[in-house]
């Protein structure tokens, strides 16, 4: 069913009059009004439905609200799923279009735990995962805007307390690098602006699909959410792709501030022609995200409770006597000792197997 805009129940608009609407079944795509409702749950063929407020049907997001439960081309309700081509289909679907196509399955037997699947859980985490993440990077960049001025102050004190050393013939030296170290703070912190720009928009995107899918679990029926988290797949996938990407590309690399002054200015009477020169450097960032849909990518750090081989002592549990005069190759420990004497340049010899306390159980001859 389309995008609804009102409440008008859509029964009594075929029979020529308004009422509003009270309810709306998923599986029978209509909207209901009070006497209807009645009607609709005590016929045999739809006193089953789930059906669920009006007001509530219009708080699922367009996306999932648009998700259709019966065939466009057939009129008849979808009843089997293809994994191959991700749609929803009929039974003539199966019979017709979709007839070549293995694994089809009937929707009954998997969208009743649609709203617990792993896809859907893996969105939402994914999904807080992006927010808990741009908040790191957002608290990050702040703190660097916040070091721009504490350095600014360090470095207008340094080329001044050097200024005092000098004549007047410094002046328009000190007022060129206070001009650049101006030009380079403004430069940097636009740069750094444009990210917290970047990430406070992605970040509101994240809460708004946050939201669509609360409504979708809490209000949508089984079907709609089953197919609206494949419709969400790519949205969501977007948001952790984009956030992921500004971690690679430098964004959130700290820029430090510095000024290296002239070692001319020990000698006024030499040549002076600037006063130093302010310049900006970036160190690795100190943003370090955490996914918890994706343990692989969780960065490991050595454990800090593992002993030097220096300091390990062995300690001998029990000896075991091995009865045989060949020579012993190899061995296995498990829930079994075993013992080999064969010779790796011809495979012959005999397996010996014992227990862990040492009793002889088995000996087994290769040929």
């Amino acid at each position: 069913m389309a995008t609804r805009t009102d409440t008008t129940c859509d029964i009594c608009q075929c029979r020529h009059t308004s009422k509003a609407a009270e309810i709306y079944c998923s599986l029978c795509e209509e909207a209901l009004c009070s006497d209807c409702k009645d009607h609709h749950k005590l016929s045999k063929a739809t006193k089953t439905h789930q059906v669920i407020l009006i007001d509530d049907f219009n708080k699922l997001p367009p996306l999932i609200r648009e998700i259709k439960q019966h065939c466009d081309k057939h009129g008849d309700r979808f009843d089997f799923f293809c994994p191959k081509h991700n749609e929803l289909c009929c039974k003539r679907c199966i019979t017709t279009t979709h007839r070549e196509c293995k694994g089809s399955k009937v929707i009954e037997d998997f969208v009743e735990f649609s709203k617990s699947s792993a896809a859907i859980n893996e969105y939402e985490q994914t999904l807080k995962d992006v927010e808990e993440n741009i908040q790191i990077a957002i608290d990050d960049r702040k703190i660097n805007l916040e070091e721009f001025d504490k350095q600014t102050q360090s470095i207008r004190k340094q080329i001044q307390d050097k200024r005092t050393e000098t004549n007047k013939h410094l002046d328009n030296l000190e007022t060129t690098i206070i001009n650049e170290l101006s030009s380079l703070v403004n430069e940097k912190k636009k740069n750094i602006k444009l990210v917290l720009e970047q990430l406070e928009e992605i970040k509101n995107k994240n809460i708004q699909l946050r939201t669509n899918v609360e409504a979708m679990k809490k209000y949508g029926s089984n079907i709609q959410v089953f197919m609206g988290t494949t419709k969400l797949q790519q949205r969501v996938s977007s948001q952790e792709r984009f956030v992921r990407s500004l971690q690679n590309d430098g964004s959130f690399r700290v820029v430090y501030l510095e000024c290296s002054i002239s070692e001319k200015l020990n000698s006024i009477l030499t040549g002076i022609e600037t006063f130093g020169t302010v310049t900006s450097k970036s160190s690795e960032s100190r943003v370090r995200f955490s996914w918890q849909c994706d343990k692989s990518a969780q960065i490991l750090t050595k454990p800090t409770h593992l002993k030097s081989i220096d300091n390990i002592n062995t300690k001998l549990i029990c000896k075991i006597d091995v009865d045989t005069y060949e020579t012993i190759t190899s061995c296995f420990v498990g829930k079994c000792l075993l013992f080999s004497t064969c010779d790796l340049s011809e495979p012959i010899g005999n397996i010996l197997r014992y227990d862990r306390e040492g009793k002889h159980l088995k000996e087994i001859q290769l040929a």
